[in-house]
């Protein structure tokens, strides 16, 4: 065997040591390029963000919070630092042409102050920071509005955006310093370039002496293949060790027994070729159902289509969410025809503007949540979708769909949109939406512009009787009159408990009068539990450009209370008395015992020598004593007969209710204790209080005798006892039941009338 001119060890050292060096030098500068690279472009993408960030906290600021106050610079401030805490950056709020400092995130004051007690504002120059002055010299002179600057040891990335709003001019500077990035990149560059040299140097050292020993057998396999080559195939290489090298070797021999095979059993190896080709086949066939079954088990609709937009395979959950059957209903069609064909409105798409096709021409991937798939029994879901270009050779040769069901979630965010711009109760728009339509709408085109405020009576009356379900009936009731008068582009809102507020374009006082008339007429005709509707109403207009619609507003919101003031009593006078004739209507019997008590009540009170104005207020109360039980069933209204210990109990309740509704009135609020004591005892056995002798109010003692005489005398069923024996049986109560003061006043009231 001849000796080689030139040594394979030392070929492939100098090969090995070649192709290390060059491909380092390439990876490395392709990787320091792109690391660089990489980090430019995340800084300008963090800066961007950044400063969209700020924007929004600034604006935010300014929409919600914002006073003119001295404390809303400090506050402004304040949310910077907190959006600029944890991101070793900086914001800063400079006016557009002064240069001076509004709102900064470094905590320093906006005022400087010298030693003499005067004061001037910072101005950008003054903050000590030389790349935030040439940028925003640079935009001054440039509009230029992004920067890459030094700032002393720093290079900044700056980005400048203007605000405007409530008449200031202001420039929102933006600044991060590359070390967020580039510290961390550098000291992994430096690391990489000493690992990499050291690596290379062991690995030489390495590969030489491993090289030297490992390439020995190669004597032997040269040996072997010579005599080989000359005809003896039963002769094989020693495998010596599982390398390279003796992979080399077993390859000789494996091939050695194939030549060998081939030769002596080529028969038996076609029958060995055809069973691994079906192994294969098999396999591969094991492998296409697992990847269906991976489909199949998706919930997102997954479809393929070829370049004519034709449907090549599809998953389960396709024809589950499309309501298909079988997958051969869809393969082969058209699918923008299919399920893609319009909108949600019904409107045409056309095959040109669908966007999955144009995605998979184009090669681009595309994201959509705001389209609809028509399903097969012609309904829609509203869907995000998702296309994938499948490319092959660098040419696409069609795309993936991936979709799912969102219209759940869309009918959700519609929900809480409505819910945040409208009254639950009402349905009307709420005072949110009013604060931002107010704004649209005051336009000069629109005048003159009519506001008429409104707040509705008897709406706490309503609640604190039958509950806030009778308070909600009386608000709708209200809503529909106000809509039923108004224009269908005319704006009705609810925008507090008891306030609406309606907006008129294009209508002037006298149009917004007459709608008031009309509202006014319709709504008495509406009753709630027998109280008849009303509602104080104010207007104002504003009819020239120069007017501030918010001083309308309040000047309407003015007149509004200035009418309910004067209504007010009548009104209330009005609502008492439609809760006695619903109570009367329930209950027959209840108007003539009122009727009954206000005249005895008047006459104990004469006999005891009140004064007339007293003796009229005791008939007063006595008439409205049992208006509490309003809330009474009807059943135990005009129940014969004693009452069980839960109808007793309901109707113990009547007292605390006739407080409550005569409290809601200024006329009537002297009433409201003597009503609520009127079932108190002297001996201190009654309810609600258990109070006893004189700490019952007098006009209370009063009234009990009158109304226990009349209830004693006056039922019904004509059960009740003859006067004299209720006088007899008002006489054994006295001292207990009744006060004896009262009681004896009451007896000389009925001798003398029987004298």
């Amino acid at each position: 065997m001849k000796k080689a001119k030139l040594s394979i060890i030392n070929l492939i050292l100098i090969t090995f040591t070649t192709i290390m060096l060059i491909a380092g030098l390439i990876i490395g500068v392709l990787v320091f390029s792109n690391w660089f690279d990489f980090a430019d472009d995340t800084l300008t993408e963090i800066s961007t963000r950044f400063d969209r960030d700020v924007y929004s906290i600034v604006e935010f600021y300014m929409e919600n919070h914002w006073t003119g106050s001295m404390e809303d610079w400090e506050g402004l401030s304040n949310h910077l630092d907190l959006m600029v805490k944890d991101r070793n950056s900086m914001a800063v709020l400079v006016d557009k042409n002064t240069g001076e400092l509004i709102a900064n995130s470094i905590n320093m004051d906006n005022q400087l102050t010298f030693g003499n007690g005067t004061s001037r504002p910072i101005l950008i120059g003054d903050m000590g920071y030389p790349a935030l002055t040439k940028a925003y010299n640079s935009y001054k002179d440039s509009n230029l509005k992004t920067h890459k600057l030094t700032n002393i040891n720093s290079t900044f990335y700056i980005k400048i955006s203007e605000y405007k709003d409530k008449g200031f001019e202001w420039l929102i500077i933006t600044a991060i310093p590359d070390s967020q990035v580039t510290t961390t990149i550098n000291e992994t560059i430096l690391f990489t370039i000493l690992s990499v040299v050291a690596a290379m140097g062991l690995a030489i050292i390495v590969y030489y002496a491993l090289i030297r020993k490992l390439t020995k057998p190669l004597y032997n396999l040269v040996v072997i293949t010579e005599r080989f080559a000359g005809g003896d195939f039963s002769l094989r290489v020693p495998v010596f060790r599982y390398d390279e090298i003796g992979l080399l070797t077993r390859a000789f021999n494996s091939m050695a027994d194939t030549i060998y095979g081939l030769v002596n059993h080529l028969e038996d190896k076609v029958k060995e070729r055809t069973l691994e080709l079906e192994k294969a086949n098999e396999d591969l066939e094991d492998n296409r159902n697992h990847l269906r079954l991976i489909l199949d088990s998706t919930a997102e609709g997954i479809y393929g289509l070829d370049l004519e937009g034709n449907c090549t395979f599809c998953n389960n959950s396709v024809l589950d969410l499309l309501g298909y059957e079988d997958e051969d209903e869809l393969i082969g069609k058209q699918m923008h025809y299919t399920i893609h064909h319009s909108r949600r409105d019904g409107s045409r798409m056309e095959l040109e503007e669908c966007k999955i096709l144009k995605a998979i021409k184009d090669g681009t991937q595309v994201h959509v949540d705001d389209e609809v798939f028509w399903k097969k029994d012609g309904t829609y879901i509203d869907v995000e979708y998702r296309v994938y270009p499948q490319i092959k050779d660098d040419v696409v040769v069609g795309g993936v769909v991936s979709f799912m069901d969102i219209t759940e979630t869309k009918e959700a965010q519609e929900k809480i949109h409505y819910l945040s711009t409208h009254d639950p109760v009402t349905g009307l728009y709420n005072r949110q939406f009013i604060e931002s339509e107010i704004k649209r709408i005051d336009m000069d085109i629109n005048l003159p512009i009519s506001i008429i405020f409104g707040d509705v009576n008897g709406l706490k009356l309503l609640n604190d009787i039958y509950g806030h379900d009778k308070g909600d009936e009386l608000l709708r009731k209200t809503s529909e009159v106000l809509k039923k008068a108004t224009r269908l582009d005319d704006i009705v809102a609810r925008i507090g408990g008891d306030e609406f507020i309606i907006i008129l374009k294009r209508t002037d006082r006298e149009g917004a009068r007459s709608l008031i008339k009309r509202i006014k007429s319709l709504i008495s005709s509406e009753r709630i539990s027998g109280i008849k509707g009303s509602i104080a109403l104010g207007t104002d207009t504003k009819s020239s450009p120069d007017q501030d619609i918010k001083a309308v507003i309040n000047k309407a919101e003015e007149e509004m209370y200035s009418v309910k003031t004067l209504e007010s009593k009548v009104a209330y006078t009005g609502m008492l008395d439609d809760i006695m004739e619903a109570l009367f209507e329930r209950s027959p019997r209840e108007k003539r015992h009122s009727e009954n008590v206000s005249r005895i009540s008047g006459q104990i009170a004469k006999a005891m020598g009140l004064s007339e104005e007293v003796i009229k207020r005791i008939e007063d109360i006595g008439y409205y004593h049992d208006i509490g039980k309003i809330i009474l069933d009807k059943d135990i209204l005009n129940k014969m007969g004693r009452l069980d210990s839960k109808e007793q109990e309901e109707m113990e309740r009547h007292t605390l209710i006739g407080y409550r509704i005569l409290n809601l009135f200024n006329q009537t609020l002297d009433m409201a204790e003597v009503v609520l004591c009127h079932h108190e005892s002297w001996d201190g056995s009654g309810y609600p209080k258990g109070l006893r002798a004189r700490e019952i109010p007098l006009y209370s003692r009063i009234i009990a005798v009158a109304e226990g005489y009349d209830a004693m005398t006056n039922r019904v069923d004509d059960s009740g006892l003859e006067p004299h024996k209720a006088l007899d049986e008002i006489k054994s109560l006295s001292g207990t039941r009744y006060d004896p003061e009262v009681v004896e006043a009451f007896l000389t009231l009925r001798d003398k009338k029987e004298a």
